[in-house]
C-alpha cells in the first residue's frame, strides 16, 4: 500500500489508515487525513533561517536512503519501482 501512495496511485483516507495500521494498534487517534505539505512548508521554514547546514542534512538522508535501499532491495515491487523512477529521471521526466 505505501508504494501505491508513495507512486500516487491511491490516496487512502482516514479510515484506511486506520485499517491498515489495526494488526499492529489496539487504538489509533487520527482524526483527519494529515497534509502532505507540512514537512515541505517545515523544511522551507528552516531554510530560510539557517537552522542547519544544508550539506549536513543531505548527507544524513542520504545514508538513510542508502539503508533504506538495502532493506528493501530484495522486494521485486522496490526493484520495479526503482528502475521505474531511474528512467524517468534520466528522460528528464518528473
Amino acid at each position: 500500500m505505501l508504494q501505491l501512495i508513495f507512486q500516487g496511485l491511491i490516496n487512502p483516507s482516514v479510515d484506511d489508515i486506520k485499517q491498515a495500521f489495526a494488526p499492529f494498534y489496539t487504538a489509533t487517534s487520527l482524526s483527519e487525513a494529515t497534509d502532505i505539505n507540512v514537512l515541505h512548508e517545515l523544511k522551507e521554514g528552516l531554510d530560510e533561517v539557517g537552522v542547519y547546514e544544508w550539506a549536513e542534512a543531505m548527507l544524513h538522508r542520504r545514508k538513510e536512503e542508502l539503508e533504506l535501499y538495502k532493506l528493501f532491495a530484495n522486494d521485486e515491487a522496490f526493484k520495479v519501482s526503482w528502475r521505474d523512477s531511474l528512467q524517468r529521471l534520466f528522460e528528464g521526466g518528473a
